[in-house]
């Protein structure tokens, strides 16, 4: 079952240049998602920024990413499964392909992540996101009024990469747009694959890279 990957790169406030131990968060994004074996391929999307970063991970399989080859892609391996040419486990009715995306602001990403997600799609399941649970108290405000606690059991913080059966996905669309009428299923997420964004997040990470 084809796995075409997608690293996001151009977050509001987050430059996926930044170095992470010396190495910028979009190599450390894509390794991996190399290193997770789900593809040997990964493009980049990142709006006017797509040649820089392309260029950054210039010793990689790394390309710009493209929804209209995507499309073409996802079409070329319809219908491969069928003769055991492509991919392995369950594939859904009408599932040639999967489209994995992730966000490069979570370098530290483990691989068995890209491929939990990936996994549960072959399985069937038409999107799939990782989470963990909501460990702080969460509060609903109005301006500086407290209006009550919401239970907890029932959020989880949602984090990248997210996977989606490619036959119900519009390549066309926004990556990190849910379709609504695409159900989501979730699978357990590591905390290792948080987002850096601010300078603490960095610290941590650079730490964290370090170990």
């Amino acid at each position: 079952m084809h796995v075409i990957a997608v690293v996001v790169a151009d977050g509001v406030g987050v430059d996926p240049l930044t170095p992470i131990a010396g190495v910028p968060m979009v190599v450390w994004s894509v390794r991996a998602v190399l290193a997770s074996g789900v593809t040997d391929r990964v493009s980049v999307d990142a709006a006017e920024r797509t040649d820089a970063l392309v260029r950054a991970c210039a010793e990689l399989p790394v390309h710009a990413w493209d929804p209209r080859h995507a499309s073409a892609r996802i079409r070329a391996h319809a219908g491969r499964r069928a003769d055991g040419a492509d991919g392995d486990g369950p594939v859904a009715a009408g599932s040639p392909g999967v489209l994995l995306v992730h966000d490069a602001a979570r370098p530290l990403t483990p691989p068995a992540l890209f491929a939990s997600v990936v996994s549960a799609v072959r399985e069937g399941c038409e999107m799939v996101v990782p989470v963990l649970p909501l460990a702080d108290t969460v509060k609903l405000v109005d301006g500086d009024a407290v209006l009550g606690t919401p239970d907890r059991s029932g959020l989880r913080i949602v984090q990248t990469p997210c996977a989606f059966r490619a036959a119900v996905w519009d390549v066309h669309s926004a990556l990190l747009a849910q379709p609504a009428a695409l159900t989501a299923r979730t699978v357990p997420g590591d905390p290792l694959a948080f987002p850096v964004r601010t300078a603490w997040d960095r610290e941590l990470a650079e730490l964290l890279a370090g170990a």
